[in-house]
């Protein structure tokens, strides 16, 4: 009976990052918690009204908050941020979108990350190719002990998630 060897085979590839990120905010400050929380809140609602015929874009909400501002452990101001994200694989029209709201909440952050489409593409590509490289592996180790074939018992694929490099 021919031996037993455990082997492992990995496969990497790069992902082009489709997707952007593009945080809007807009910010108060007042005397008045309620002065702040309602012109956060009508400026979010005005754009939000503004993009939902569209649908290129999704639009969702991000960090809020509403605090005080100290002098002598007395509040003498209130200050407050609300966000909305503006999310595409159409980098093009999230980009023209924000830009139309600049002037009410303009951008405070833009990232890209890897579009789910676009990792389960690479996922699916990379199990052929981990495939061919352990079959590669075993024929080569089978071949160096002297037999002419070899025989799976146990084969385990899975993926290690993703890495994520800056963009250049």
């Amino acid at each position: 009976e021919p031996p037993v060897l455990n082997l492992d085979a990995q496969a990497y590839t790069e992902v082009n990052q489709d997707t952007v990120i593009i945080t809007l905010q807009a910010s108060s400050q007042s005397s008045e918690q309620e002065v702040v929380t309602k012109a956060l809140s009508q400026t979010v609602s005005a754009v939000l009204e503004a993009v939902k015929a569209q649908d290129k874009v999704k639009v969702s909400s991000g960090n809020y908050y509403v605090r005080p501002q100290y002098k002598d452990g007395v509040v003498t101001a209130w200050q407050g941020q609300s966000q909305l994200l503006f999310e595409s694989t159409d980098i093009s029209a999230a980009s023209e979108l924000a830009a139309q709201y600049q002037d009410k909440m303009p951008v405070a952050n833009i990232s890209f990350s890897v579009s789910k489409k676009a990792r389960a593409a690479a996922e699916q590509q990379l199990m052929l190719d981990v495939v061919g490289v352990f079959n590669q592996r075993a024929q080569t180790m089978a071949s160096a002990l002297g037999y002419s074939r070899f025989e799976i018992k146990n084969m385990q694929l899975g993926g290690s998630g993703a890495v994520f490099h800056r963009p250049a």
